[in-house]
């Protein structure tokens, strides 16, 4: 546990700590110019590519609102969908009934992102000033967004679902929470409850803690019960048929499909990330005054405390303690571990110690590295500062530091390079440029660092207007990456698709096969077909990956999902991968002849299939306007009826 800075003892002898507050003045004319900036980075860190990710989720839960007879047995909804725990569909399902779907997913997302903005912004202002506060947002809207396992969530979403707007409320409940508006807090938190529970649920742990620090002596003790009286709890649910304990079949699919909730199933990358933010919380709890030390000091708990029930959860194996998935309040500290960089340089380069300003250099060093391999170094340095200082006869003038700098730059660089080629398909697969990460963050790192540090810019300057008009010349053009391609409700494909959707009666169950495609001579993208059945087609999917997602809530949905998986890998449709480690490395597509049509068609559930090869039994030919890819439609039952006898493969 981190102590409180009243009673908290320096850990270093003869370095006294300063007094400096980092606290706003009342009147702060940079705060309209940091507006700017944080808007302009936004944009340039998260383009926009329309309906995608989990996006297409939302979208299809909206429309089920709206048209319910069309997906009411879809697999998604068939036994429970996440829709029964948000109210984030019924407002999206308002604003796609009166702009359309393309329309209502853009509002959203730009409505979030500017929510989202104005809530870190009032976070942060609380103590910084306007600097470093430009420099803390540019930090977070710059660095790996990403938290948790596997590379799955990321703070700050570039498109609209309920966890954009949660993020922002569990923020600005926050703000309100330090400027003593309890009421306005919590009924903030509560709002963000009512659009996603698990993201508030790192807000209600901030504000217990705080509630708890203040009321007991030994806080940990208390949470310490309270996390094992949570597990019997969940224990006892199961005994009394509320939480199962989840059966060997049931464990496997979760396991194969969402490895991410499962903490033993997290790769190296993930437990180092881990590392940093625990790191640099630690030393901004320690060594930061005020609101913002307060803060660093009641998430940390929160995140230990998460990590340790979803270690339990895994152990036990109870349903409801996997399924709330605590691990995720990651994002709230992986976000404020960021942010605290800026003001925590400050505060250590203004001590008048060799070890402060030694350790200031860590922590800016810190973020150096990309993936968060500053998570190996940060403890590590830290620890050689601790004891290299400890054992020096001048703490203020110890030997052997430039030696000490100089290490750190070279494992700098020789970690940059190291890990460079696994940048580069990370910036491809989020849809990062290459130039922000590779060209801009290490600089960006060196000059915020030195920048707070001397405190001898001002957020009036000309350069600073220069530096936000060259953003906004650069992302304004870059900020909207949709091609015509993305827009599912396009009036040429509105048209293309009535003839399909005549012959297809609204309450079947359709299986349109997904397929790769060549975007350009060096890249090849996966047509996801549940996506298009769901967006331009209207109609309930048969199975898929992404249908897949709410498995841990609903036993009979996992059940199912494992089922027809295995009816299609039978038949040798590539939407049978499950792995989600191997989900990129999809085998050949299969000619389609008749036998693995009939092979296909012969589960009971399934009424149409729609793919890319055209047989003879085709009962509709169709063709995307906008990519003059070519599909064709086959009627199940008029396939079953055929005498074609199936020679099981």
């Amino acid at each position: 546990m981190v102590k409180s800075k009243s009673n908290q003892q320096s850990d270093m002898p003869n370095l006294t700590r300063s007094s400096h507050q980092l606290v706003p003045r009342k009147a702060n004319p940079g705060l309209f110019l940091i507006a700017i900036v944080a808007v302009a980075w936004w944009l340039l860190t998260r383009p926009y590519l329309g309906i995608g990710h989990d996006g297409v989720l939302y979208s299809v839960q909206a429309l089920k609102h709206l048209f319910p007879q069309r997906f009411e047995q879809d697999l998604f909804f068939l036994y429970g969908s996440q829709d029964d725990y948000t109210l984030f569909s019924h407002l999206h399902a308002w604003l796609i009934a009166r702009f359309g779907l393309d329309q209502a997913f853009l509002m959203l997302s730009v409505t979030g992102a500017a929510i989202w903005l104005y809530a870190l912004v009032k976070l942060l202002h609380r103590w910084l000033l306007p600097v470093p506060l430009l420099a803390a947002v540019i930090l977070v809207l710059s660095w790996d967004p990403y938290y948790n396992g596997l590379y799955v969530f990321s703070y700050g979403e570039l498109f609209a679902t309920p966890r954009l707007f949660a993020e922002a409320l569990v923020l600005l409940s926050l703000s309100f929470w330090l400027g003593k508006k309890p009421v306005l807090a919590w009924g903030t938190l509560v709002t963000a409850f009512a659009l996603h529970p698990l993201v508030a649920l790192a807000g209600l742990g901030v504000l217990a803690w705080s509630l708890l620090s203040t009321r007991f002596n030994r806080p940990v003790l208390l949470w310490g019960i309270l996390l094992a009286f949570g597990l019997l709890a969940m224990q006892l649910a199961d005994w009394v048929g509320l939480s199962p304990i989840f059966d060997p079949a049931w464990r496997r699919l979760l396991e194969l499909r969402s490895p991410f909730l499962f903490p033993s199933q997290w790769g190296r990358l993930d437990w180092i990330r881990l590392s940093l933010d625990a790191s640099m919380l630690y030393l901004a709890a320690r060594y930061l005054q005020a609101e913002a030390g307060k803060l660093a000091s009641w998430i940390l708990p929160v995140l230990a405390l998460g990590v340790v029930w979803s270690l339990s959860a895994e152990l036990t194996g109870t349903q409801l303690a996997v399924a709330a998935q605590l691990h995720r309040v990651q994002w709230l500290a992986h976000l404020l571990a960021i942010a605290m960089v800026a003001p925590l340089c400050i505060s250590l380069w203004q001590r008048d110690s060799s070890f402060h300003r030694y350790l200031a250099v860590v922590v800016a060093g810190g973020l150096l590295f990309p993936i968060n391999l500053g998570g190996v170094l940060l403890p590590v340095l830290y620890g050689v500062g601790v004891w290299h200082f400890k054992n020096a006869k001048d703490n203020n003038s110890p030997p052997n530091s430039r030696l000490l700098l100089s290490v750190l730059a070279l494992s700098a660089a020789a970690l940059w390079l190291y890990v460079f080629k696994d940048l580069l398909w990370f910036t491809q697969y989020n849809s990062r440029p290459i130039w922000l990460i590779a060209l801009v963050q290490p600089p960006l790192a060196i000059g915020i660092f030195l920048a707070v540090s001397s405190l001898q810019l001002k957020a009036k300057s000309r350069g600073l207007w220069v530096y936000a008009i060259c953003l906004w010349a650069v992302a304004i053009p870059n900020w909207d990456r949709r091609s015509p391609a993305s827009l599912y409700t396009h009036p040429a494909r509105v048209e293309a698709m009535a003839p399909v959707q005549a012959l297809i009666p609204e309450g079947s169950v359709v299986y349109w096969e997904s397929a790769e495609y060549q975007v350009d001579k060096h890249k090849t993208a996966l047509f996801l077909g549940y996506q298009w059945a769901w967006l331009w087609l209207n109609r309930a999917h048969y199975v898929s990956y992404g249908q897949g997602s709410g498995i841990v809530f609903y036993r009979r949905t996992a059940m199912e999902f494992g089922r027809r998986l295995m009816h299609l890998r039978q038949w040798d449709f590539r939407d049978s991968a499950i792995d989600r480690k191997e989900r990129n490395k999809l085998p050949a597509k299969q000619p389609l002849t008749m036998a693995r049509l009939k092979g296909a068609c012969s589960d009971p559930v399934l009424d149409f299939l729609i793919t890319d090869t055209k047989l003879p039994s085709a009962s509709l030919d169709f063709s995307d306007p906008l990519t003059d890819r070519k599909f064709s439609v086959y009627d199940c039952g008029k396939i079953k009826a055929t005498k074609l006898e199936i020679v099981t493969q």
